[in-house]
């Protein structure tokens, strides 16, 4: 149900009136200000219209004098779910209300508190819980769900569908006038089949101004073809259980001849004082399987169904004011798990849900697992004890005819789902590799084991999974199966790939493949190879040690930090640098200034929130600076402007900051972190290429780090970055260790 939306007419007519334009269109109902009881159909001229009334009526109180206002279902294309609301001459909103009366109609109750008017079927009594009103002029404006009520008549409808006409009701009473009696019947059962007998029972309210005297009441049951003049009697003799409670009580029978669907009964109270007063209710003659307790036999396979012309006498836990509802009872032929579907064989929205008994445990619910259309499992049926199945309208649409499909579920294979931590890994690294199992059913899996596939890493086709504790898995008996496996120090493969085969005891078996990346590592680290923080400005930024091209940095941003390194472009034709890497793990920007701090060029995201240069605005080699910052830290001057502008995100930019002739001076913003890899072409080291060990300082143990180094073939050694440790990194080691810095 939608929420209700009212404001007392006191807190209403308190607001300030506004010069709101009246509505332009509208039909004009004239002035009701004596004792009445009338009806206005309505007819929406399309599928987001509103339609206006105007309408005079007197004042009411708390304890006398009242108007109520409904709808009921009416015109050649009736509206469900109806939405009115009321306004005064100056356009204030008094209330407005969607689904108060029966059904998903609609109530407006103003005035007297009681004795409460009787309820209209399973809506609310009318208690004047809307307030109170003044006497005058008022506007009322009726649509078909969902309506928006604002300020000055400012009413708006989305409603897209084809219903187009409703009833509009209203009882006035003024205050001190005769009030005539009233009251509301009640069926049981309030429904049945030809010859079937049934008690109706009126609960009367008896009249006021004077208070009713005499009181009779009289049904006309002419819609099942019994008596248009049935007499109802409150004297306590069956089937009427109290005399003097003010119920009154007789027996019908439902007469040859009647036909099914809704008939409808109205009872007629009368009064010493010559007042009446009607009310009235519907006894449904239902299709066979219309309610629980005429629920008809399912069977496995292909069953037909067509709710076109129920009714509503269920509910369910999922989908949305579902009704037309349609009821099977279905025993399971043998043992076991069953899946019950609409899908693919019904033309409409539907509902299903299983239950233990009528209206009782429910079993399963669905509303959409197949685009529009239900399926349901209901697992552990046993012969001879049936289960309740209801077949419903999803939000009480029109419905139709096909078919449902029940089945018995066979036996499942087991499945798994693979995983490796740590992921991203790096060669070298000892990596849990797991399998976490679900067990196959019908029977469940017993003897689970699983194997895979590690030759990409250099292991066997059939290497062992464990579930015990050891080799690598975390609990034994958990069903998640582990292994460690060591990526291969010369692995050069972005990703890899592992395919798993899982078996169990009773011959069954599943397959999968378990992934993971491989992260190649930066050339330079700013915490291996830097030894710490790399700075956030000219003069504490971190200078990468080496010679021969700087093709990678890799490093860490917390807090507030910004990650700054001095380069060489040394190729400006085929500069580039990005983060976008599965190494990168935030959004990042990426800064490149001048050896004297002016800003260069700028990128916030390129591929994702990933940054990327080429050489856009780099028109030399030489000296720069490049520095890595998380989203939304910013470059500023010493005025703290802007040295670029927070948008556009996308592109590569010049300063275009107020701040852009400026050097840098600092940076302004706060972080939550990232890892980040920064990929480069045609960039050399700017640091010291003799300070091999990159201690600051062009020393002997220098000399003797790159001996070592070149004695054991390290990559550290290929000084010229050429790929290749041979006599010419040696050479050139040994030139640039002569020169100095």
């Amino acid at each position: 149900m939608k929420n209700t939306k009212k404001f007392g007419a006191a807190a209403a007519l308190a607001l300030a009136a506004a010069a709101f334009a009246q509505p332009a269109t509208f039909t004009d109902l004239g002035t009701h200000t004596s004792a009445e009881t009338f009806s206005q159909a309505v007819e929406m001229t399309g599928p987001a219209d509103v339609q206006w009334y105007r309408i005079v009526l007197p004042a009411n109180s708390t304890v006398d004098g009242y108007v109520d206002i409904w709808t009921t279902s009416g015109g050649s294309a009736p509206m469900t779910d109806t939405e009115a609301g009321i306004y005064d001459d100056a356009g204030n909103l008094i209330a407005d209300d969607d689904d108060s009366d029966a059904g998903l109609f609609t109530l407006l109750s103003f005035g007297q508190n009681t004795p409460a008017r009787p309820a209209n079927g399973t809506g609310n009594p009318r208690t004047g819980q809307d307030g109170q009103l003044a006497g005058g002029t008022y506007w009322i404006a009726v649509g078909r769900f969902n309506v928006n009520f604002g300020a000055g008549w400012g009413v708006t409808s989305t409603y897209a569908g084809t219903d187009r006409s409703t009833t509009l009701n209203f009882t006035v009473q003024p205050p001190g006038s005769p009030i005539p009696p009233s009251g509301s019947i009640a069926l049981s059962p309030d429904h049945g089949n030809v010859g079937d007998v049934f008690t109706a029972a009126v609960t009367v309210v008896p009249g006021a101004n004077p208070v009713s005297t005499g009181i009779t009441v009289v049904l006309d049951a002419s819609a099942v073809n019994a008596s248009s003049s049935i007499s109802l009697h409150d004297d306590g003799v069956a089937p009427d259980d109290f005399a003097g409670d003010n119920i009154f009580s007789g027996n019908v029978t439902v007469g040859a001849g009647t036909a099914q669907g809704a008939h409808a009964l109205v009872a007629t109270i009368h009064d010493a004082q010559n007042r009446t007063g009607t009310t009235g209710t519907n006894f449904i003659i239902p299709q066979a399987n219309d309610y629980c307790d005429g629920a008809v036999a399912a069977v496995v396979g292909s069953n037909f169904f067509d709710n076109t012309t129920a009714t509503l006498d269920g509910g369910t836990p999922c989908g949305f004011n579902n009704g037309k509802d349609i009821w099977y009872t279905f025993d399971a032929p043998v043992a076991g798990d069953y899946t019950i579907d609409t899908c693919g064989t019904a033309s409409f929205d539907s509902v299903l849900t299983a239950y233990d008994t009528c209206n009782g445990t429910v079993l399963a619910c669905n509303d959409d697992n197949c685009a529009l259309q239900s399926r349901i499992t209901v697992n552990g049926l046993t012969p001879g004890v049936p289960i309740i199945i209801r077949l419903a309208s999803y939000n009480n649409n029109a419905g139709g005819s096909g078919t449902f499909q029940i089945a018995a579920l066979g036996p499942t294979d087991p499945t798994g789902i693979g995983a490796a931590t740590p992921n991203p890994s790096f060669p070298g690294d000892v990596v849990q590799m797991r399998v976490t199992v679900t067990p196959g059913v019908r029977p469940i899996s017993s003897g689970l084991a699983v194997t895979g596939d590690t030759s990409m890493l250099g292991g066997g086709t059939a290497e062992t999974f464990y579930d015990d504790g050891s080799n690598g898995d975390d609990f034994a008996g958990d069903n998640v199966f582990s292994r460690l496996v060591t990526i291969p120090s010369d692995y050069t493969g972005a990703a890899y790939s592992i395919p798993f085969h899982i078996s169990d005891a009773e011959g069954r078996s599943g397959d999968g493949t378990l992934q993971g990346q491989v992260s190649v590592p930066a050339q330079w680290d700013e915490t291996r190879d830097g030894l710490g923080d790399a700075g956030d400005m000219l003069a504490t930024a971190q200078v990468p040690a080496g010679s021969g091209q700087l093709s990678s940095i890799g490093g860490v941003i917390d807090g507030s930090d910004v990650d700054m390194y001095k380069i060489q472009i040394c190729d400006a034709g085929g500069f580039s640098a990005t983060t976008v890497s599965t190494d990168t793990t935030g959004d990042t920007q990426m800064w490149l200034f001048s050896a004297d701090g002016h800003g260069v060029q700028f990128n916030d995201d390129s591929a994702g929130a990933g940054s990327t240069f080429g050489n856009e605005f780099v028109t030399a080699t030489g000296t720069y600076y490049i520095a890595i910052s998380q989203y939304n830290i910013d470059a500023v001057d010493d005025a703290g402007q802007l040295i670029w502008n927070n948008t556009p995100f996308a592109g590569v930019r010049a300063p275009d900051g107020p701040g852009a002739a400026s050097v840098l001076a600092g940076w302004t913003g706060t972080t939550f972190g990232l890892n980040y890899k920064l990929s480069m072409t045609g960039v050399c080291f700017a640091g010291c290429a003799a300070d091999f060990n990159g201690d600051q300082v062009v020393d002997f143990f220098d000399y003797l780090d790159f001996v070592q180094a070149f004695a054991a073939n390290d990559p550290s050694a290929d000084f010229n970055g050429d790929d290749v440790i041979d006599f010419f990194d040696y050479l050139d080691f040994v030139q640039a260790f002569s020169t100095g810095c």
